[in-house]
């Protein structure tokens, strides 16, 4: 097959998976990883199939082979003039870990970093602009710059992302959460704002528009009314950017505030969004990075999502559209799926009926 053709069928086998036609899925990533071995991309995308039916040890090497694949190769991080961690004791070196994913990954992944400085001597931590300060968080030991600033010496460096196959993530030994808190004074401040009797619940409606199954993630902010509905619950909008002037039209008998020119004009965003999670009851939330970010600070969290969801979320094997399911990442997050691709009557009306016992356990 000529690169168009090889193209064709790795985007078939990806939309055998979202519209949950497994058997031929599998098939096809199958015969894509066999046929080409030089086709970085279509083992990595059978990685992934593998994590979403749960197979953990076989995904992460089909996973790793993104690293040759130029896109992730252009970013520059992984051709850095120095050896690429095997994951060995080295008592006397500087690792260097560096962002390769986005904001929610990183927060995943995030737990992983304190077992990596255990074997290091120094563990620098490369984040996202504006985000040093909040992934600080994760252990007083490392050093964090900013993508973008100058970066200390080092001996040896890494992907966050491959932190995960490097330490054999598989169910039953993922560090569970809580492994991310808020800064005591920024939460203080939010615990002043945010007080009040009511049941609070943060919203985050949209993930960035330019994921390709956006169409399918994010919801707008109005498709969640029933749930807003709930009597004895006060609802905050955590969304920023994208989605977030849906904000306006929440009808005014609703109680809602929008928190968005809080959070987005916060020199450290995510520093006082952790803050105003803290304060919370419950955080609802798409797969985007505030699903990930309450979820990692061991905060009550609801995920709607996708009918077939991102391996991150769920596995194939607990596809039961009738109930909620824990994620294998956040055993205390509950994923709420829909039973129809596009349409989240269904979620929304069991998160409902849900909110309103929990609503009421706090009147109590």
């Amino acid at each position: 097959m000529n690169e168009p053709q090889l193209t064709s069928a790795l985007r078939r086998a990806m939309s055998f998976e979202n519209e949950g036609k497994f058997f031929e899925a599998d098939i096809l990533f199958r015969q894509l990883a066999q046929a080409k071995p030089d086709y970085p991309m279509a083992h990595f995308m059978y990685g992934t199939f593998k994590l979403l039916n749960g197979e953990y040890a076989a995904a992460w090497p089909y996973v790793q082979r993104r690293l040759e694949d130029e896109f992730y190769t252009r970013k520059g991080t992984m051709k850095l003039p120095k050896p690429f961690w095997n994951g060995r004791k080295q008592p006397k070196k500087t690792l260097l870990v560096h962002i390769d994913q986005g904001i929610g990954d990183a927060i995943m992944c995030a737990r992983y970093i304190p077992a990596a400085a255990d074997r290091v001597k120094q563990l620098i931590f490369a984040v996202h602009k504006r985000m040093g300060r909040f992934f600080s968080r994760i252990d007083p030991r490392i050093r964090m710059v900013e993508i973008g600033d100058p970066v200390p010496e080092f001996d040896v460096h890494i992907d966050l992302f491959s932190l995960l196959p490097m330490f054999g993530a598989a169910p039953g030994n993922i560090p569970e959460p809580p492994y991310l808190t808020a800064e005591p004074k920024v939460a203080a401040k939010w615990k002043k704002r945010l007080a009040g009797r009511e049941f609070r619940v943060g919203l985050a409606w949209q993930g960035t528009p330019v994921h390709p199954r956006d169409q399918e993630r994010s919801m707008k902010l109005k498709e969640l009314e029933p749930l807003m509905r709930t009597p004895g619950v006060k609802f905050y909008g955590l969304q920023i950017g994208p989605g977030a002037e849906q904000a306006k039209d929440v009808p005014s008998e609703i109680a809602f505030e929008n928190l968005e020119s809080d959070l987005a004009d916060a020199a450290a965003n995510m520093v006082d969004t952790a803050g105003a999670v803290a304060n919370l009851d419950l955080v609802v939330s798409v797969d985007s990075a505030v699903a990930h970010l309450a979820a990692a600070m061991g905060v009550p969290t609801w995920v709607p999502t996708y009918n077939v969801p991102d391996w991150r979320w769920q596995y194939i094997a607990q596809l039961d559209p009738l109930r909620w399911e824990n994620a294998p990442w956040y055993p205390k997050a509950r994923i709420f799926r829909k039973s129809i691709r596009y349409d989240w009557t269904e979620p929304v009306a069991r998160m409902a009926a849900l909110l309103a016992d929990e609503a009421a356990k706090k009147r109590r």
